[in-house]
């Protein structure tokens, strides 16, 4: 993975903040704004309000039951590609979990 897509920070209740970067081999989304099933790479980091940093919390943050539960269903033609999630999905998929 050599393209850093996305950032997204998301605030706690504590304080803390969780940070997700979203890695691609692919240097865009396209234009359908899509992501292709196993095509990137989610990093997961953590913030405490009393330390100096982030913290690598998961270097491989499994999103694979979004993309299960958006499977394109078969014998079907989809006008814009066979790929079900796109990358606000994703992102919502990541704050709400």
């Amino acid at each position: 993975m050599k393209y850093l897509l996305k950032t997204i920070i998301k605030e706690l209740n504590n304080g803390a903040i969780e940070k997700f970067e979203i890695f691609s081999d692919f240097s865009s989304i396209g234009h359908y704004r899509k992501v292709p099933e196993g095509s990137c790479r989610i990093l997961k980091y953590y913030f405490e309000p009393e330390s100096t940093g982030f913290k690598l919390v998961n270097p491989d943050v499994n999103v694979q039951d979004l993309f299960d539960a958006n499977q394109p269903k078969p014998n079907t033609w989809y006008s814009d590609g066979s790929d079900r999630v796109n990358i606000d999905m994703l992102i919502n998929h990541l704050i709400n979990n």
